[in-house]
């Protein structure tokens, strides 16, 4: 039973385990097979954001913050006087899951001192995990830190019941390992590494024999070096992450800039965290991941740290004039992904538009690629502008650091309107707009504006048609534009139809007709205006059913049912309902769109779409539920979610602007955490 006692542990095994910043639950796959509870999505999901402005999807604890090993980064060290405390296994996984269920996490992530010796507390750890996959049959993600030192047997036993094992490396080199964590050497560090990775490749070889055989930390594993409490330089750091990166089964390598916590004559003191250099150092990997960088072209000897004014792409681009420019219209994909202002969608949508004609910049600006950075090293239709080639790399460094330099000027194109227009009236649903565009065929007229049965025409109507919903001709149209477009092409049509945007049926109007219109299929022409506005409101959508996946807070009512109010800017809690009825599937809920005043139930066996009256409403006037239907125990789970969200954030990594870019203040009134 969760108690008071149970919060004063959470304060500070919450506070000793904030600095551990590599939690993302990505990376592999779980469905909820047996009507029990949790699902794990391998793209991850962030619940919320802390004042420091960085992502909580897992709930990060250490099981014990007692330890046998004097670090001198640690704030855990056996030398620093400290209130001391540990986890049960069943206090744990009870907190847990009780914040799982109310949406506050996307899992666990467990971590913990050394006690006795690493083999005693991987049992505890692992006692931990046990309790949560076979007594309360959760299928939620789990991230385990392996014990430097551990056992082979139990780090094979932990790897078949968590998502995800890491070891830390903590300082990239031995030699300063050696001085600044005696207790430690990269031996226990690179063990367990090496068990783990023997572990997937025997199950591996398990999974073809015996295809029912559980898989061993499908997400692979990962660690973390801190930045900045040792000498080596960027360089050293990225070659040793390129080398951990050949391991197949590594991940992800995190960078942790260093915090000075303790006094100690080993470590530097430093004013503030290197911030910026911890930045540099994830751009620069994100290059090794997906860019097809080395590490030796991001830096070498004359260059042996990043810049920390300009991003690790830019500075190697105005190193290497002789690479650029690059004609994006003819270059293959790896060359275009070297340019500055280019991702790997806006490459990939490169690609494909240009089959179906050539880009200039103002496609390429609309395509999502920078043109204030990129422009200085392509070539397009257009005449282009002075390259790195006619620059001088001093002067184009300096172009990019001067803060003036901030002005893109995009092209703002205004609006038409006709004196003579045709309008086609109809009674705003799909199925409606689907028999425009059969009477548009068959009569031969384009609309100019489309109007629901009730609005009021306007002036300077050339033509005037009345549009009837017939089941037969909407079906027609759907099933011809199956064979002209993609399912994901036909999945965003209806997304964005539920955008309930102005002027989005004329949209999708013009994006149907023009499917028709052509032999080969429209979607991935992003070179066309309406192809381009379609997949920016398809984006926008999506982002609004991430934000209710993320952002819905569901409280345990006396009845026993999980209710959670939410006002999202689109109509999509609908298109978030599926993910919620996998991962919820052994609890009742309801979730409430306050702003279209309707809700959905699942009752654990279907979703059903509901409405209440007004003298019964669910929600007061400030959108919030009546605290007096709670369970008995909801306000203390709250109480404790809200001390662990103050707790996790590090105070000198403060960043409130950053926190609502993520998570918007509309969404506030309804986090547990920020009231």
């Amino acid at each position: 039973m969760i108690s008071e006692a149970t919060l004063e542990k959470l304060k500070i095994l919450a506070d000793a385990a904030k600095y551990d910043v590599s939690c993302a639950s990505s990376g592999t796959t779980r469905n909820n097979k047996e009507k029990s509870l949790g699902t794990t999505s391998g793209w991850g999901i962030c619940h919320s954001f802390s004042a420091d402005g960085r992502c909580i999807s897992l709930f990060k604890i250490l099981l014990t913050n007692n330890c046998i090993y004097d670090c001198a980064y640690c704030a855990n060290r056996r030398s620093n006087d400290i209130r001391r405390t540990t986890f049960t296994p069943k206090e744990l996984a009870e907190l847990t899951i009780e914040f799982y269920r109310r949406n506050y996490i996307e899992g666990l992530f467990l971590s913990s001192g050394v006690i006795r010796t690493p083999d005693y507390t991987m049992e505890q750890m692992l006692a931990v995990v046990t309790e949560l996959r076979e007594v309360h049959k959760f299928n939620g993600y789990i991230h385990m830190k392996s014990i430097p030192g551990a056992s082979q047997a139990l780090v094979n036993k932990a790897g078949m019941y968590v998502d995800r094992l890491s070891v830390n490396i903590e300082i990239p080199s031995e030699e300063s390992l050696k001085i600044i964590a005696p207790d430690k050497d990269y031996k226990s560090v690179y063990d367990p590494m090496k068990y783990i990775k023997t572990g997937i490749l025997e199950n591996l070889e398990d999974r073809k024999k015996y295809r029912s055989a559980p898989r061993f930390v499908p997400a692979g594993q990962s660690t973390q070096m801190i930045v900045g409490a040792s000498p080596e330089t960027d360089r050293q750091i990225l070659s040793l992450s390129s080398k951990l990166y050949s391991i197949e089964s590594m991940k992800r390598v995190y960078y942790s800039g260093y915090i000075p916590i303790n006094n100690d004559s080993r470590l530097p003191m430093l004013k503030q965290p290197p911030l910026v250099r911890e930045n540099r150092l994830y751009q620069a990997d994100w290059l090794m991941r997906f860019y097809n960088f080395s590490s030796d072209e991001i830096l070498d000897d004359k260059n042996p740290n990043l810049d920390l004014e300009i991003d690790p792409k830019l500075a190697w681009a105005i190193r290497n004039p002789q690479f650029f420019p690059i004609d994006v219209n003819t270059a293959p994909y790896e060359a275009i992904l070297r340019i500055p202002g280019v991702g790997v969608l806006s490459a990939k949508k490169i690609i494909a538009a240009r089959r179906f004609s050539r880009l200039g910049n103002e496609q390429l600006r609309k395509i999502g690629v920078v043109m204030k950075r990129a422009r200085y090293f392509i070539v397009s239709r257009e005449l282009p502008v002075s390259t790195v080639q006619e620059l001088q790399p001093g002067y184009l460094r300096k172009l990019f650091t001067d803060n003036k330099n901030t002005n893109n000027n995009p092209l703002q194109k205004s609006k038409i309107y006709k004196l003579k227009m045709t309008s086609f009236t109809y009674d705003k649903t799909f199925e409606g707009l689907l028999c425009c565009i059969f009477f548009a065929f068959e009569a031969k007229e384009t609309p100019d504006i489309l109007l629901g049965n009730h609005e009021v025409k306007p002036l300077f109507l050339d033509k005037s048609f009345h549009i009837i919903t017939e089941t037969d001709k909407s079906a027609r149209v759907w099933k011809g534009l199956e064979k002209k477009i993609s399912a994901s092409a036909q999945r965003m049509i209806l997304t964005v139809w539920m955008s309930e945007l102005p002027e989005t049926d004329l949209l999708l109007f013009r994006y149907m007709t023009k499917a028709f219109n052509t032999s080969v299929s429209i979607e991935v022409n992003f070179g066309d205006e309406d192809v381009l506005k379609c997949t920016e409101i398809y984006k926008k959508v999506n982002n609004s059913v991430q934000r209710v996946i993320q952002f819905v807070r569901f409280q345990k009512t006396k009845d026993g049912i999980y209710f959670a109010p939410i006002a999202p800017e689109y109509n999509t809690i609908a298109m978030a309902a599926e993910h919620f009825r996998n991962r919820y599937a052994d609890q009742r809920w309801i979730i409430y769109d306050t702003k279209r005043k309707f809700g959905l139930y699942y009752d654990q066996h279907t979703v059903t779409e509901i409405t209440f009256t007004d003298d019964i409403s669910p929600v007061n006037e400030d959108g919030k539920p009546d605290t007096e239907k709670y369970d008995d125990q909801e306000v203390l789970f709250q109480k404790m979610w809200k001390h662990y969200f103050k707790t996790i954030a590090i105070k000198e990594r403060i960043n409130i602007r950053l926190q609502r870019q993520h998570m918007p203040v509309r969404y506030w009134k309804y986090l547990t955490e920020m009231q």
